[in-house]
């Protein structure tokens, strides 16, 4: 469907600023009713934050149709989406830390990324995240209603009072142990055919090399949200070319 829009007095009307807002319309603009002072603003960090993207932009890891997350010659159908922030030092900026002194901040510009991706990729990512809590929260459950049973329990306490929290607390350290060696035995195995690392992909290496970088910590894999559709609006989410099938200015 077009995006229609019709607020031909809004400053930012028909120019790259809007594209690169891509609002689904003016009605939900979150920027229009700005002063001119906040305007001026929101104008200057746009530039700033375009002028630390590559020329092309990053649309062309969301308009595809294949999956960019897979390392295979032939990438699969693209099923859903994987969503990233990135930040970057610059432009650098001062804010307050808790104790109300000025101090510079770590991040000057935030850049939400769409990836597309399979669901063969997405399963891979969740289930490095999910091995572990997986196997702690069955073992779990399994020694809390094993132990709650009578015979059971006191088959154990004729060893010791604490000899069913002991057990218990060996099966929870059998399960962190299974459950890790497992997450080290997939993340060898995905990483054959899934970019675990997502600054492996050329447009994101493009990025680093302008300062980007990823704001949640990471050890051996990139923490993604997986959505079944594209944002809607938000900055950089769509295309900057001046599409008359994406947009429509009346």
């Amino acid at each position: 469907m077009a995006r229609v829009y019709t607020n031909t007095a809004c400053r930012l009307y028909n120019t790259d600023y809007c594209r690169m807002l891509h609002m689904v319309n003016c009605d939900s603009c979150t920027v229009a009713s700005r002063n001119k002072a906040s305007m001026d603003d929101l104008i200057r960090d746009l530039d700033a934050l375009r002028a630390l993207l590559p020329e092309d932009g990053i649309e062309e890891l969301f308009l595809t149709n294949r999956c960019v997350l897979c390392k295979k010659q032939e990438p699969n159908p693209r099923t859903c989406y994987a969503l990233l922030d990135l930040g970057n030092h610059e432009p650098k900026r001062e804010g307050t830390n808790f104790l109300g002194i000025k101090t510079k901040l770590r991040t000057g510009s935030l850049l939400p990324v769409q990836l597309a991706s399979c669901d063969d990729c997405k399963k891979r990512f969740m289930k490095l995240e999910y091995v572990v809590p997986f196997w702690v929260a069955g073992a779990g459950v399994i020694s809390i209603v094993l132990l709650s049973y009578r015979p059971i329990r006191e088959f154990f306490m004729a060893y010791g009072a604490e000899v069913p929290f002991a057990i218990f607390a060996v099966v929870m350290l059998a399960a962190l142990c299974i459950g890790m060696f497992l997450k080290r035995s997939r993340l060898k195995r995905y990483a054959y055919l899934t970019h675990l690392d997502v600054m492996e992909i050329e447009k994101l290496k493009k990025l680093q090399e302008l300062g980007w970088f990823e704001l949640n910590e990471k050890k051996r894999y990139t923490k993604l949200i997986f959505n079944k559709k594209r944002l809607r609006q938000g900055v950089f989410t769509g295309s900057l070319k001046n599409s008359a099938s994406e947009r429509q200015n009346v």
